[in-house]
């Protein structure tokens, strides 16, 4: 949460270098105060569909802020692969894009899916995501892009392509140290140095490709070069690509890891994750610095919004326009 302070305080300008969210009291007093309308476009497929939902809604829920979050699905909803149960919860709780339009957002998450290999001119949904993700670049203060969404962010925006993490069809699955290398960006405030995040991926985004791309920062990333990087933002913070699952729960690698061993396949086990065999898991580390990065994000969404949420950011847009 950020604190207000008289900007002649000695310590004012002090903690703001530091990095510690302060906003002048005489600015602070100007802004109207209202919830944070973060949008939430859920592409997972049926079975993790709702357990994705809750992860992000419980990050969402636990920074300081009042947040409304705003569940969106394709104005087209036939060009969804969920059935059943997953399709009648769609029906009953998501808007269709159109309506958000109509509304605006301030933030946005964009999940995974499991399109890992399906070339992107079979997705049927696509096109109908890059009007969302177009709009969401003008419109919307700043958007995660989760996973899979990272990759295809990174494609449509920055000409960045995926690459699989191995030859054969195996995942990317365990988890890995990573450290943060950029310890003064708002996003990083009070992470720990080096902390631990799940991956479950086929596809990688390149380092190289990413750090030769000039709007791009790497903010936290793997000590194994294999891995790569969890967190790379765009320079004005509208784009945030984050290849890891801080998200996920205890188990979720477990039950991944199950789950795939009933395909063609067998799946490499997660690495870093079981003590012995397959139930005796490793402690769960790296909820709270998840927690502190979706925070610093809500954060900066907070101190950069205007109250209109069709006016995305105070200091990029003219209020009195």
């Amino acid at each position: 949460m950020t604190i207000r302070l008289n900007s002649d305080l000695p310590a004012f300008t002090d903690l703001k270098n530091e990095g510690v969210p302060v906003l002048d009291a005489a600015k602070a007093d100007e802004q109207s105060i209202r919830p944070l309308n973060i949008g939430f476009l859920n592409l997972m497929p049926s079975a993790a569909f709702q357990g994705a939902e809750k992860q992000w809604l419980r990050l969402l829920g636990r920074t300081p802020l009042q947040i409304n979050p705003v569940l969106i699905d394709f104005n087209d909803r036939q060009l969804r692969t969920t059935v059943g149960a997953g399709k009648e919860h769609l029906a009953q709780h998501y808007k269709p894009f159109s309506e958000i339009q109509k509304s605006g957002l301030d933030g946005l998450i964009v999940t995974g899916s499991n399109t890992e290999y399906v070339p992107d001119n079979d997705i049927a949904y696509l096109p109908a995501l890059h009007d969302i993700m177009d709009w969401a670049q003008e419109q919307v203060t700043s958007t995660i892009y989760s996973c899979k969404a990272s990759h295809t962010a990174a494609n449509y925006f920055y000409s960045i392509k995926r690459t699989l993490v191995t030859e054969r069809r195996k995942k990317l699955l365990g988890v890995f140290s990573h450290e943060v290398v950029t310890s003064e960006h708002p996003l990083c405030r009070s992470l720990d140095d080096q902390f631990d995040v799940p991956h479950a991926r086929c596809g990688d985004l390149p380092v190289e490709a990413v750090e030769a791309e000039e709007d791009l920062l790497i903010l936290i990333k793997s000590v194994e070069a294999k891995v790569g990087f969890h967190v790379a933002v765009s320079k004005d913070l509208r784009t945030v690509l984050m290849q890891g699952h801080g998200e996920y729960d205890r188990l979720d690698l477990h039950h991944e890891y199950l789950r795939d061993k009933g395909g063609e396949d067998e799946p490499q086990i997660p690495e870093n994750y079981y003590r012995e065999g397959e139930t005796d898991l490793v402690s769960m580390n790296w909820r709270a610095n998840t927690q502190t990065l979706i925070s610093n994000w809500i954060n900066h969404i907070y101190q950069t919004t205007g109250f209109d949420p069709l006016k995305p950011a105070m200091d990029l847009v003219d209020e009195t326009t």
